[in-house]
């Protein structure tokens, strides 16, 4: 992709979550388990990517032969970090590019900049839900964008869509609104 895009790819990456991960049919591992091995992970795409010919590893939770990329691109792919807590703060720092939020959360960069990052990039997530009628726009913002209520805690170990059903049940359309800040209308546009 860095190839192809002329060195503006960047490679995102994160812990997981349950509803994605769980269908390979291995157990989903408890919080620290998954940073283990999201750490090793990280730590062989990073090896793949500076390995002038093959890059081999053996660890507990992986083994890699012989992985070569044959089309290098000139500049190296940025690895972000997603970031929630104090752990993947560490880990984005210490290893990562570019942290990556899914919230506005100053104590995320903060943690970010103390394990190393300061000075990386940060990209955010905001949810946009806009109409022009405001009614319509806090509707969509909660059809869309109820599971940001929860916290990723709880959405990284939700199994599947009847239990984000279940869990964002209770989340209200005006905490809907508040977590979806952009969910405004535009009443008017004047023109001169």
């Amino acid at each position: 992709m860095q190839v192809l895009f002329g060195g503006r790819f960047r490679l995102g990456l994160g812990s997981g979550e349950n509803l994605n991960e769980h269908v390979v049919g291995m157990d989903w591992p408890a919080v620290g388990t998954r940073h283990e091995m999201f750490s090793k992970a990280v730590d062989i795409i990073s090896g793949v990517f500076d390995a002038p010919e093959s890059f081999n590893f053996r660890g507990k939770h992986y083994n890699v032969d012989s992985a070569r990329l044959w089309d290098l691109p000139e500049t190296r792919v940025p690895i972000g970090i997603a970031v929630s807590g104090r752990d993947s703060c560490r880990l984005a720092g210490e290893k990562g590019d570019i942290m990556i939020a899914t919230g506005p959360l100053p104590e995320l960069g903060e943690m970010f900049d103390e394990f190393g990052g300061s000075g990386k990039p940060r990209v955010g997530q905001i949810a946009v839900a806009y109409d022009t009628d405001r009614d319509r726009a806090v509707e969509r913002a909660h059809d869309q964008f109820r599971w940001f209520g929860l916290g990723w805690r709880v959405n990284a170990d939700l199994p599947g869509s009847p239990s984000f059903e279940a869990a964002t049940s209770f989340v209200t359309r005006n905490r809907s609104a508040s977590n979806c800040p952009a969910a405004l209308t535009s009443t008017s546009t004047s023109r001169r």
